[in-house]
């Protein structure tokens, strides 16, 4: 999508397409729990991430117009997607958000190790990989970058001592 989106998007990217999307989400109420994530809808999607799913074409020069799908349709369904399985997950887990999870992961004894782990386990989309010689290779960059954000956030905080990670 990569082409398209940066023409859609004037040259911004998946990354800021993503981030901005998710802060115009969290701006307009969401609160990110397991029902709200469930309960997302496509045109919601579309309109916080600015990913246009639809557009207008002249049937044969008619003057008459038909809405048709765009290329980007399929990655707006994929953040769809990704935030409804997220939020299945939080109920299978028995938690109301991620902070819960979190906490619950954490135990006695918290590590960014255990976090790391728990969130390639519990949603895929942590869990990037390829082959290499016929074998799977993981990468775990994903999970990696959200424990140092929160150390970032919560190295200072002594009410939130979970995320002093070793």
């Amino acid at each position: 999508y990569r082409h398209q989106l940066h023409k859609a998007t004037k040259g911004q990217g998946a990354y800021k397409t993503i981030q901005y999307g998710m802060v115009s989400l969290m701006i307009s109420g969401n609160t990110f729990t397991a029902d709200s994530l469930i309960h997302f809808k496509l045109d919601q999607i579309a309109k916080h991430f600015h990913i246009p799913i639809h557009h207008d074409v002249d049937v044969n020069n008619s003057g008459y117009y038909q809405q048709v799908d765009t290329p980007l349709k399929p990655l707006a369904q994929q953040i769809l997607t990704t935030l409804i399985n997220a939020g299945k997950t939080l109920w299978q887990l028995r938690c109301q958000d991620f902070a819960t999870l979190a906490y619950k992961i954490a135990g006695k004894h918290p590590t960014a190790n255990k976090l790391v782990r728990a969130l390639v386990n519990y949603f895929p989309e942590f869990r990037d990989m390829t082959l290499a010689y016929d074998k799977p290779v993981y990468f775990l960059k994903k999970a990696q970058i959200v424990c140092a954000d929160l150390y970032r956030r919560f190295k200072d905080d002594e009410q939130t001592p979970y995320l002093h990670f070793d």
